[in-house]
């Protein structure tokens, strides 16, 4: 394919600053609270009394590091967005066909842990309560807070967002373009190899093959390919 040296497309300001809360993301809350009570009371009527308190303060220390890592990942996309400039487009998994298996692979990620927690939840239902589950709970809080957080700011989790000050892997890491390298694929026209490099003249790196549209493409090898 010719790369067109003078190719431009529209860049994107990403203003993602706290928005007001609408009576539409009020229903949705309560209506997620009412699902997880539904689910949760039949099990919590199998545990033995003792176990519920302790069962309480477990979900309840996950529900605290959810919120944290959510409040904690949204600081540095904050930041992170003021050093990058505007937004040139997006990129996905290239070892992935399409747009949408990428996308169908995070949401299945997503019904992962929805079941691991059912899971734990049942463990939880035994006479002896097992607080060794208590770290287990810390990590489920961390992953689903950064998965949350992926899909409030627009993006699934894998997307590579082009800046202009540089790559974004992510969400909020900003690699500068001096150390990116960017290729066009031999095995597919919609493809770009990305070389990540510790140093801007380090000779190896990262090896990743990005998903782009032609427009996309063409306008990131004009102005950062390894040629340009």
């Amino acid at each position: 394919m010719t790369i067109e040296p003078n190719s431009e497309i529209e860049l994107e300001t990403v203003d993602e600053r706290p928005r007001q809360f609408r009576l539409f993301d009020l229903m949705i809350g309560m209506t997620i609270v009412a699902i997880v009570c539904a689910l949760l009371a039949p099990l919590f009527r199998m545990m033995v009394a003792e176990n519920r308190l302790p069962v309480f303060i477990i979900f309840l220390v996950q529900a605290m590091v959810t919120g944290g890592t959510i409040f904690h990942a949204s600081s540095r996309r904050q930041k992170m967005l003021l050093d990058a400039g505007k937004r040139i487009g997006l990129g996905y998994n290239g070892r992935l066909p399409g747009k949408f298996w990428p996308q169908l692979v995070n949401f299945g990620g997503m019904a992962f842990l929805a079941v691991m927690q059912f899971g734990v939840t049942l463990f939880l239902a035994m006479d002896k309560f097992p607080w060794f589950l208590m770290a287990q709970q810390i990590q489920l809080g961390i992953y689903s807070g950064m998965m949350l957080s992926q899909f409030r700011w627009g993006r699934t989790p894998g997307t590579t967002e082009f800046f202009e000050q540089g790559v974004v892997l992510g969400g909020f890491h900003l690699v500068p373009w001096s150390c990116v390298v960017l290729r066009p694929s031999q095995m597919a026209e919609d493809r770009l190899v990305m070389v990540m490099k510790s140093q801007p003249k380090s000779i190896g790196g990262t090896t990743s093959i990005i998903q782009v549209n032609d427009s996309l493409r063409n306008y990131l090898l004009a102005h950062y390919g390894e040629t340009a």
